[in-house]
């Protein structure tokens, strides 16, 4: 099994779900399936999203389903938040259209509610616990005070937060040292030492803490994942990312540079 037929078959996944394919086409997508676990999992954790989402009349899409198709739609539009060659208009309208109008929900219950404090730069970043994935030990946003973090908020089954996450490590590696916090939220529903060993084959060395309930998204009002948070001494949220980013780039570590108050002179 070569990565091309895997990545031929993950294109192919909203086809499948819709109706799409038929024939030939369909027979060798499921053939894949059927002979690759790893794509007949993504597959089955699409299906299940698909299958959960609500009805348009219904107020708060389900937790995994929106994540979910939201993930996926993110991974289909690309970086620059439009749909790629390889990626059909059909498939662009369900998988970007879908995810778009979850996350349209999601903002507009927010403004709707005005007692409800929006996660916005400028606001004070929520308090959270989560569990260390290596040690079992809780932590809080407590146990960072008065230091500089990049918060992030992902899952393993989530293919934009896989390409992220190394960009992450690089920026850790060059920064770590000079203070930043980099603190990473798994919200998987498997057990810690599942995560703890997808991390390892990762190479990741920052904290990676699990969040197995999912609350930390209620908290940050998030509306998918990947969402990462630069977070200054004093607890205040001083930039929101929705969706992956090159954390080593001169952009995103120039800024967490002046923060540590390295580059003072720009």
């Amino acid at each position: 099994m070569n990565g091309t037929d895997c990545e031929l078959a993950r294109r192919s996944l909203i086809d499948l779900l819709d109706g799409a394919l038929s024939g030939d086409r369909e027979s060798v997508a499921r053939a894949h399936l059927a002979q690759c676990g790893t794509c007949a999992s993504e597959f089955r954790r699409l299906e299940e999203a698909w299958n959960a989402l609500p009805p348009a009349e219904s107020v708060t899409p389900p937790r995994d389903a929106g994540e979910r198709v939201r993930s996926y739609a993110r991974y289909a539009l690309g970086a620059d938040g439009m749909p790629p060659r390889r990626v059909s208009r059909r498939q662009w309208v369900a998988a970007g259209g879908v995810g778009i109008a979850l996350a349209a929900v999601a903002v507009a219950m927010v403004l709707r509610a005005p007692e409800v404090k929006r996660v916005i730069p400028g606001a004070a970043a929520p308090a959270f616990e989560a569990v260390d994935v290596v040690s079992g030990a809780q932590r809080s946003l407590a146990d960072y005070e008065g230091e500089i973090i990049l918060l992030n908020i992902w899952a393993t089954w989530c293919r934009p937060c896989e390409d992220e996450l190394p960009s992450m490590e690089r920026l850790y590696r060059e920064l770590g040292p000079e203070g930043l916090r980099v603190v990473a939220v798994s919200v998987d529903r498997e057990s810690r030492h599942k995560v703890q060993e997808w991390v390892e084959q990762l190479g990741l060395t920052f904290t990676i803490l699990q969040d197995r309930s999912g609350r930390i998204e209620e908290l940050y009002q998030t509306t998918g994942v990947p969402e990462s948070f630069v977070i200054d001494q004093n607890g205040v949220i001083l930039k929101r990312e929705i969706g992956p980013r090159e954390w080593d780039s001169a952009v995103q570590s120039g800024l967490l540079r002046r923060l540590l108050g390295l580059d003072p002179g720009e």
